[in-house]
């Protein structure tokens, strides 16, 4: 017996077959908004070795200039999220990462034009680093510019860190420096020693090593400032553009509310 509205030749079996097919096309569509709107991953940003005031790892969650501002970014723009700022990384590193996209952004790197080659820097600056000299403490010498250094350097070499954004910057302003470990520890040993006159870096990474190392007596931190420059944020070019734009926004509004100088602000005010 024929059932009504069964086409000849076709079973109720084959028509349960194809109505579950159109079910499932019908399903696969409703989601397409779904997977639209899906969660961007984490963003990977790891910590920069050697900048104490910024990444502060090794007592439970990392603090710092940087995890600070990422977790207030976060708050303002919650499709961001960042990873890795447990694990530490070289300067030629983070930027070797911003190359090939396994490094999505970094945080508190200063302007270098080969670097906008492979990443995009976000515009609002973090702060602005100031650029200091240590000397033992029965130094009499008081250096207020690049040219009053280098002469009272001589022919012996400046220690900087290795690797360091510092070090490059009196390299390509002529000086011989010795940048032979990353440790500032190490370094300001070096100076007791006499390897050299001057030690130079960033005011607040000397300032904290000064005093961690408790060489308070031993070696001071000169007050004139050699040079000052912007620190920035980065993104990998590879990261999408959407979380480029998101990190812009978060950072603008952070600096328009004064939320992004409290933060800087707590961590220079410290010892």
């Amino acid at each position: 017996m024929k059932h009504v509205g069964q086409r000849p030749g076709v079973s109720s079996a084959t028509e349960k077959h194809g109505r579950s097919f159109l079910l499932l096309l019908v399903g696969l569509v409703l989601l397409c908004p779904v997977q639209a709107g899906a969660v961007e991953p984490a963003i990977f940003l790891p910590a920069q070795e050697k900048a104490p005031h910024k990444f502060i790892l090794g007592t439970g969650q990392p603090r710092g200039i940087c995890p600070d501002l990422l977790q207030a970014m976060q708050k303002l723009e919650p499709a961001l999220r960042f990873e890795g700022m447990d694990r530490e990384l070289s300067l030629s590193l983070i930027d070797q990462g911003l190359r090939n996209g396994s490094v999505g952004a970094a945080c508190g790197l200063l302007e270098q034009p080969a670097r906008h080659a492979y990443a995009r820097r976000v515009e609002t600056p973090l702060y602005v680093a100031r650029q200091m000299v240590a000397v033992r403490s029965n130094d009499d010498a008081m250096p207020a510019s690049l040219a009053e250094l280098r002469k009272l350097a001589g022919k012996q070499p400046v220690i900087t860190v290795r690797g360091s954004a510092q070090g490059a910057f009196l390299q390509g302003h002529g000086f011989r420096i010795d940048e032979s470990t990353g440790d500032y520890q190490a370094n300001l040993r070096k100076l007791l020693a006499q390897r050299s006159r001057f030690f130079y870096g960033g005011e607040f990474a000397l300032r904290r090593a000064i005093q961690a190392a408790g060489l308070q007596g031993q070696i001071k931190l000169l007050p004139k400032v050699i040079h000052e420059e912007a620190i920035f944020f980065w993104t990998s070019r590879k990261l999408s553009a959407a979380q480029h734009e998101r990190i812009e926004r978060a950072l603008s509004r952070l600096q328009a509310s004064g939320e992004l100088a409290r933060i800087v602000r707590s961590y220079q005010d410290q010892p």
